[in-house]
């Protein structure tokens, strides 16, 4: 037996087909007071899954929400509800009992996970593999069951996927924003592009074209999704380059010794003639400094390996010779989530810098 299962259930209030929750959508924001046009009206539903009950409490006006009426009002007033009005706190209910009934920590990002790739299954072999999650396949099963028996995931022949909901999504997305490894004042852009990736997803299915430019199509999106995802690295470079900027300024020695704070060179992303790039790279008068950056989850660290510090110092030497062979060249690998233990007595042994001063 699963604990919610009139949250899937069709028989009271069964989903529209997209035509209908438009021109539902259409109508309740006239009766809001809101002027918004059919395309508006489409992403409203999209975000929604045609939820009736959802779609109204989007729409619904309440003090500090913003009102209605194009797409970007619409991602702002989602914002509102998922941070502070009904649809979250309809989800918390929910969620902070089913949570309670799967507290480990694996649940918990198993959760996250399908939920983010909502629309991809995975055998539990399959998502085992992707998530780097180190238990036996047996445990898998079971806890991926003890998941749908709480209505977290769903299940397709063996195939585990996340709920189809994208409110759900986003609740989770601002519940767990820290996960994404973003500056608090970047989180609210990222959101935004996140609903409207989906959307434009969703709506190239849709288009009625030959298969080449159905294919181009796809192509192009998925370019833009991985530009979006490579977002999370360029927040986290620009972190650590201020961070190096601020031990500057302080003083603080280390990696920055000897730096003068009115003459240095600050460049993000450094491309080398080959097309490989460094990171960060920082000139100063007497030295110069090249980082390696690693915006990696806990789960992923095993990728960073020797050869991962190997191939960043053949490069960033190459380009020490090449471009600042009369300066001192100074190494250093920050990863957020640290590295294994394995890998920072190698990263000691070549003398890489992985922290900073005080």
């Amino acid at each position: 037996m699963r604990y919610l299962p009139q949250r899937f259930t069709e028989i009271l209030v069964p989903r529209m087909d997209e035509s209908e929750s438009t021109e539902m959508t259409l109508n309740y924001a006239k009766f809001f007071g809101y002027h918004i046009d059919r395309e508006t009206a489409g992403y409203i539903v999209h975000i929604t899954n045609n939820v009736p009950g959802r779609i109204v409490d989007l729409l619904a006006p309440n003090m500090g929400k913003p009102e209605i009426s194009t797409f970007d009002d619409t991602d702002k007033a989602l914002a509102w509800e998922v941070e502070k009005g009904r649809i979250r706190s309809d989800w918390e209910e929910y969620l902070s009992y089913a949570m309670n009934g799967v507290n480990n920590v694996n649940l918990r990002r198993i959760t996250y996970f399908l939920c983010r790739h909502e629309g991809e299954w995975y055998y539990p072999s399959q998502l085992r593999q992707a998530m780097s999650l180190n238990m036996d396949e047996e445990t898998l099963r079971r806890e991926l069951k003890l998941l749908h028996k709480y209505d977290l995931i769903e299940d397709r022949g063996g195939r585990y996927g996340g709920v189809f909901d994208r409110t759900l999504k986003k609740v989770l997305m601002t519940l767990h924003a820290d996960l994404y490894g973003l500056p608090i004042e970047e989180f609210d852009s990222y959101f935004k592009n996140d609903n409207m990736l989906d959307h434009l997803k969703d709506c190239s299915e849709q288009l009625e074209m030959d298969l080449d430019e159905a294919e181009e199509l796809r192509k192009k999106l998925d370019v833009l999704q991985g530009r979006h995802n490579n977002l999370k690295g360029r927040y986290y470079e620009l972190e650590v380059l201020l961070k190096l900027i601020q031990n500057i300024i302080a003083g603080k020695g280390g990696i920055v010794q000897g730096i003068s704070v009115t003459a240095f060179t600050p460049i993000i992303g450094y491309h080398l003639p080959s097309g490989e790039e460094i990171d960060v790279v920082l000139e100063g008068e007497q030295s110069v400094i090249m980082v390696q950056c690693k915006n990696y989850l806990p789960r992923y660290l095993n990728k960073i390996t020797e050869k991962t510090v190997d191939e960043f110092t053949e490069k960033a030497v190459r380009l020490h010779d090449d471009r600042f062979s009369d300066k001192e060249l100074r190494l250093a690998f920050f990863s957020r989530h640290g590295f294994e233990s394995r890998l920072e007595s190698y990263l000691e042994k070549r003398e890489i810098v992985t922290g900073f001063e005080g």
